[in-house]
């Protein structure tokens, strides 16, 4: 993954960062677009992964109102079908 660091990364303050970064992540159309500029080629494959992911951490493009106590299983259970997944693409 190639990460550029931004002018504006270094000179927002926590707020604003956390609110332009939250665009980025919540809205499908913008997450896919920076996946495929910023991911290498050897990445790409780690896109829907990434992407389920995200849509399980930011439900509905936002953040969760209620904490859930079974998001970290949830999450785990992701990784786990997608290690599945890429290990059959490979095998």
């Amino acid at each position: 993954m190639r990460i550029d660091r931004q002018p504006q990364d270094c000179y927002a303050n926590t707020e604003e960062l956390a609110k332009l970064k939250l665009c980025t992540v919540s809205d499908d159309e913008i997450f896919r677009k920076t996946t495929l500029e910023h991911f290498t080629d050897y990445y790409q494959p780690l896109i829907p992964c990434v992407n389920r992911l995200r849509r399980k951490i930011f439900p509905g493009g936002g953040r969760w109102r209620v904490p859930n106590p079974k998001l970290y299983d949830e999450m785990k259970e992701i990784l786990r079908t997608v290690r599945v997944e890429l290990n059959e693409v490979d095998g």
